[in-house]
């Protein structure tokens, strides 16, 4: 997937709307740019709020790899299932 922005005087960019589907990014998300050699990547910040309500359903005897697997699925599915 390809998509353009125009920069603003102020710096700003209009992040696409393909894009933001993509990520999930709706008003009111942190976004985090990370500098790796000479590329820079976007992506949602995650926050604690942000996992809420995941492990709904797990009582006090799941075990920790049930625990981590689940996290794992639900963070998948919020990313769309796509490469990192």
């Amino acid at each position: 997937m390809i998509a353009a922005a125009k920069v603003t005087s102020k710096g700003q960019v209009t992040i696409p709307k393909e894009i933001r589907k993509f990520l999930l990014v709706q008003t009111g998300t942190v976004i985090v740019f990370e500098k790796e050699n000479d590329q820079v990547f976007i992506r949602p910040h995650k926050t604690l709020k942000a996992y809420r309500g995941m492990l709904k359903g797990f009582g006090k005897t799941a075990s920790f790899e049930e625990i981590r697997n689940t996290a794992k699925k639900a963070v998948g599915k919020r990313a769309g299932g796509g490469k990192k």
